[in-house]
């Protein structure tokens, strides 16, 4: 798939392996990123690596017809500075459908938003999911870190492994 960090440039990340459902992809800079049903839940290479994502969504949620939101609470941790736990409150929400283009093929897919809020530092992001009705995600704009710009993902190909 196809990965951009913040205002640098896109680049293409290869599928390193699969253990249970968490996907490991690595970049050509050595940035990994583990991620599991669409959601970045580890990183090395990073100047601020999420070392651990507690959460209590599941993805079969998003089969949920809901249409008002839906609240949880995640923990994440990070390595530098070490910080354990960090706990957000979380806002999942269908935002309606969308057509997009990946690489000249169009898909219509579910938008899903993710808010994820910490009052004591003061950080309160939106992450987006692009998923098809199977729950695959094609694309996603996902903040990880106070710390890490935004990060584009746009998968080119379903992984087949």
């Amino acid at each position: 798939f196809s990965l951009k960090i913040g205002n640098g440039p896109k680049g293409l990340i290869i599928l390193e392996s699969k253990l249970d459902n968490k996907y490991i992809w690595v970049s050509a800079d050595d940035v990994y990123l583990v991620i599991e049903n669409g959601r970045i839940i580890q990183t090395a290479g990073l100047i601020n690596n999420l070392t651990n994502l507690e959460d209590s969504f599941k993805k079969e949620n998003f089969l949920d017809s809901f249409s008002e939101e839906k609240l949880y609470k995640y923990y994440q941790s990070y390595d530098d500075p070490p910080l354990n736990n960090l706990e957000l409150e979380v806002t999942i929400r269908k935002e309606g459908k969308e057509l997009i283009d990946i690489l000249g093929k169009e898909m219509e897919l579910q938008i899903y938003s993710e808010t994820k809020i910490n009052k004591y530092i003061g950080w309160n992001v939106k992450n987006l999911y692009w998923v098809d009705d199977d729950l695959f995600t094609w694309k996603s704009e996902q903040y990880i870190s106070p710390k890490i710009p935004k990060i584009l993902i746009e998968v080119t190909k379903k992984p087949s492994m």
